[in-house]
């Protein structure tokens, strides 16, 4: 959102989670690389987290039909809710992301309609391990999905197997685009 910004600015929020909103000064990093606050995006972008560490910028957007392919997530949970275009990657193997950085497949809001969907978000490559423990959807590393409150190993329905138990489809299932995601159970 712009929110009548001069050329060379950007709107943006300069505290986290509070509906204010103000004109800065345009940052320089575009769609898809690293960053580690919204203000270094360029305007109509937003530094998308899946951690306090660094993010990637994704574009800002209202509904689904605003990103080209993905869906727009509920990014930022307050009573002025901001929504975010997922970027695409592959939460089984943790790769498509810039470097030193690992993708984590989760569940989220959809801004436009609160439903529960798949989506994926590069973050750091740490967290916890299959069968570690977890209390947010990107606590475990790449590769990894937090189901209840343990970190399970993620496997494709179409594609990659597991390394131990099954490869089981989630309710409700876990879609990322055209690729469903399972756990290994």
């Amino acid at each position: 959102p712009q929110c009548g910004c001069l050329h060379g600015e950007m709107c943006q929020r300069t505290v986290a989670g509070s509906p204010e909103r103000t004109c800065v000064e345009e940052g320089s990093v575009e769609l898809g690389a690293v960053c580690a606050w919204s203000v270094d995006c360029v305007a109509g972008h937003t530094c998308m987290k899946a951690s306090t560490a660094d993010g990637v910028c994704a574009r800002y957007c209202e509904t689904s039909g605003d990103c080209a392919g993905t869906e727009c997530v509920r990014f930022v949970v307050s009573a002025d809710p901001v929504g975010a275009c997922y970027i695409p990657c592959d939460g089984v193997t943790g790769g498509g992301c810039p470097a030193g950085f690992g993708c984590r497949a989760a569940y989220v809001e959809r801004l436009e309609d609160g439903a529960t969907i798949g989506a994926t978000v590069c973050g750091p490559t740490t967290g916890a391990s299959p069968s570690e423990p977890c209390a947010a959807p990107f606590d475990c590393a790449p590769g990894a999905i937090c189901l209840g409150t343990t970190c399970e190993e993620v496997c494709s329905m179409t594609g990659i197997a597991c390394a131990t138990g099954t490869c089981t489809t989630l309710s409700p299932r876990l879609m990322v685009g055209d690729e469903e995601h399972g756990a290994c159970l």
